[in-house]
């Protein structure tokens, strides 16, 4: 047998092989063999007649087919482990047999070569220019501010009150509209809902009892395709409309707000965490950019056949988008296996359990136990990656 490949672009290959009619006899043989085991001829027990008895009553192409599947199998898994591919896809197989050998052509996708030569140097620099802006990391009075005030909104206590509507204040609604079936409830602070511009305008002033009807026009760039430049229709009924009492921001209110003795240590608390969350960030961005580095420098050649499979769960996702997502996916499975980064079982039982019996579901029920496994596998593979490059 001779057997021969090029390699095209996307990872693809092409495999010619060539055997002569005296290899192609003995799977011819065993085809054979295997096909009159079934036939039953009358005086003989089934399988027992001549051979040439048998010739008769078996289906030549049935019987070459299955000689040809016999031989193309045998020979594609050697081919395949001789040059240690790793087929991805469907072959798509092209027989060309003649009087003097029996011939075909195979056209696969193969995982690609990944070369992460050099990334430890590529990560060091990364790492060199963390610690460099980790060192300029500062925490401004007003960033610690915004979020004690955040906090201290959190905490703060709704009481119902019959003056009207009016900025800051929390309102409880119903609303009807002309583009939806149902009235649905909502309830937010006046000034910061999420609806369109105008809507709450209308419902300043008004008190506890109220209903109020209006039309606005839907902006050019509203984020619901449906409702753009069109004339919406509202009824809005005000329920109740209630003052929000802030507490103290004393060391009483810093105790009840975590173990804290005074607010000063309350302060300290929210600094230090606004810090830690500005490093885990630059952290990330210096993985991101070892990464991104480590994929350009690799160069890999993307197989089309995981172009397709991504962007059949991302219609709206570009093919160089796609090419770069699994590029970056298939450096940190090379990394990992390089370094025996493996999750192991225990850590990934343990994140599946942190979502909760069914609460891993999809649009068409409960997603299958082998997905979910391997969604928290790369999940954790990729983290511990991260650690890698940070060495932590």
């Amino acid at each position: 047998m001779k057997s021969t490949f090029k390699k095209l672009p996307a990872s693809a290959v092409e495999l010619t092989v060539d055997m002569d009619l005296v290899e192609f006899k003995d799977y011819y043989a065993r085809a054979f063999q295997a096909a009159k085991a079934g036939i039953e001829i009358k005086g003989f027990r089934k399988g027992m007649a001549p051979d040439a008895v048998l010739e008769g009553a078996i289906d030549p192409k049935k019987l070459f087919d299955d000689a040809a599947e016999r031989a193309i199998k045998t020979t594609l898994t050697d081919e395949t482990e001789k040059n240690a591919w790793t087929i991805i896809d469907r072959p798509v197989i092209e027989i060309k047999d003649t009087d003097k050998s029996f011939s075909y052509v195979a056209k696969f996708s193969i995982f690609p070569e990944v070369n992460i030569e050099g990334f430890d140097a590529i990560a060091e620099k990364e790492r060199a220019t963390l610690e460099k802006k980790k060192e300029k990391i500062t925490v401004k009075e007003d960033e610690t501010k915004e979020a004690l005030t955040w906090l201290q909104n959190a905490r703060a206590e709704n009481k119902e009150t019959a003056e009207p509507a009016a900025l800051g204040r929390v309102i409880e609604i119903t609303v009807k509209s002309s583009f939806a079936k149902e009235a649905h409830d909502d309830r937010f602070v006046v000034g910061k809902g999420r609806f369109m511009a105008g809507f709450e305008d209308k419902l300043i002033g008004k008190i506890a009892g109220e209903t109020v009807a209006f039309s606005i026009k839907g902006p050019a760039d509203y984020w619901n395709e449906e409702l753009r430049n069109k004339d919406v229709d509202f009824s809005v009924t005000i329920n109740k409309v209630y003052d929000q009492v802030l507490p103290e921001l004393d060391d009483a209110f810093a105790e009840k707000a975590g173990k804290f003795k005074t607010l000063v240590e309350l302060k300290e608390s929210i600094m230090t965490g606004i810090r830690e969350e500005k490093v885990h960030h630059e952290e990330e961005a210096a993985c991101i950019a070892a990464l991104e580095a480590a994929v350009t420098k690799a160069n890999i050649d993307v197989p089309r056949p995981m172009i397709e499979k991504l962007r059949e769960q991302d219609k709206e996702m570009t093919e160089e988008v796609a090419k770069r997502k699994i590029a970056t996916h298939l450096v940190i499975y090379a990394i990992a296996d390089k370094a025996g980064i493996r999750p192991t079982e225990e850590e990934i039982q343990t994140e599946i359990a942190k979502y909760g019996a069914g609460a891993m579901r999809g649009e068409n029920g409960p997603i299958d136990a082998k997905k979910i496994h391997g969604y928290i596998y790369e999940r954790l593979q990729q983290k511990k990656v991260y650690d890698y490059i940070l060495k932590k």
